[in-house]
């Protein structure tokens, strides 16, 4: 009491064990700890069991625009640097490169020069990423829809649908869009 009147430190030597304890329960009623980090078999488990899924039904979908373009261009790799052209061994070829080091994971249809007489020329981007962090992985598409999961938890049937049918629609809009622009000026 003494030390407390003259304004001296009074806590005792175990208070921060027991501040430490207390934190630790508040945080269990709000979080959970995470169990898995990033590694080459977390990035391998999503590979199989999300990117492979997702592949499959944004290129079914995205193969539609294909008729509306003189040409569209496949690429899905990794870190933005190395990757590969062909729709039919992407998949085996990129989960063949997965390692630690893998930061993401593109899938990308370039569609170069609109084939519609009457339009002024031009070509469309479309993207789906998954970002690997170090206790998260992130999906994103150019629609600006964003999907966080932890390593272990993998994208739902809905999820994937909601990913490449918004992505699939911004293209469609885009297309939209410019027919409405070529009936203002006619």
């Amino acid at each position: 009491m003494i030390k407390g009147a003259k304004g001296e430190n009074i806590e005792e030597p175990d208070d921060i064990d027991k501040e430490i304890a207390l934190l630790e329960q508040r945080l269990k009623t709000v979080s959970q700890k995470v169990e898995r980090t990033k590694s080459r078999e977390s990035i391998l488990d999503i590979f199989d069991n999300s990117i492979a899924k997702l592949f499959s039904q944004y290129l079914h979908k995205a193969k539609l625009f294909e008729k509306f373009y003189i040409n569209s261009r496949f690429w899905m790799g990794k870190n933005n640097i190395s990757g590969v052209s062909d729709k039919e061994n992407a998949l085996k070829e990129n989960r063949r490169l997965v390692n630690d080091s893998v930061n993401s994971i593109k899938i990308l249809i370039d569609y170069q020069a609109f084939n519609q007489a009457g339009f002024q020329e031009f070509n469309h981007i479309s993207e789906i990423i998954f970002l690997f962090y170090s206790t998260i992985y992130r999906v994103e598409n150019t629609a600006g829809i964003s999907i966080e999961k932890l390593y272990g938890e993998q994208l739902n049937e809905a999820e994937i649908t909601h990913l490449v049918n918004s992505e699939i629609k911004k293209h469609k809009d885009l297309i939209d869009a410019k027919i409405e622009e070529l009936k203002k000026k006619n």
